[in-house]
């Protein structure tokens, strides 16, 4: 709730006050953290965290992506995956915007393509990310897919889609 309402010391605060401190309070403070765009401390506690679960993972790709720490993002998937996590929307969803934000596009575009489950966050990441990247035709044809699949548009995915469309009217121009 803290959090929510940018009350970052507060949360930290009532966390650290917590005599028993599990796996969903750890997470809960990453988010706070991710959320109010402090990633270098979202890194800072992960480093510091004795025990992680899979559940931690998506919070702290999240992180490394806003700081396009490419190769930070790379040593927390390897982790991921050696601790037996994968097929997971959340913590996929976090790899595809992780590459795609660091000018990986092509391994954010396999990881995309080999879910099995994709989410609105999912289709916006991989559009965004081509758009990013200089591939807006590329990026429409993601969004023509995602329409197809039955996605539902949100007003970020416009916003997107706009940007694609003018790359490509650039390009054609």
């Amino acid at each position: 709730m803290y959090g929510k309402c940018r009350s970052i010391d507060q949360s930290q605060h009532v966390f650290d006050r917590m005599l028993i401190k599990n796996s969903i309070s750890w997470s809960a403070l990453l988010g706070v953290y991710c959320q109010n765009r402090d990633f270098e401390t979202v890194i800072r506690i992960f480093r510091e965290m004795e025990e992680t679960d899979l559940y931690k993972f998506g919070t702290v790709l999240r992180a490394c992506a806003g700081l396009a720490a490419v190769r930070l993002g790379k040593e927390v998937h390897c982790q991921y995956v050696r601790r037996g996590g994968w097929r997971d929307v959340i913590v996929e969803s976090a790899l595809v915007d992780l590459y795609a934000k660091c000018g990986c596009i092509d391994f954010a575009y396999q990881i995309f393509v080999h879910m099995l489950v994709r989410n609105l966050i999912t289709w916006n990441s991989m559009i965004s990310g081509f758009a990013q990247n200089g591939r807006g035709g590329e990026a429409l044809k993601i969004f023509e897919d995602m329409i197809v699949d039955g996605i539902k548009s949100d007003y970020l995915n416009f916003i997107v889609v706009l940007f694609a469309c003018r790359l490509v009217a650039i390009l054609v121009w």
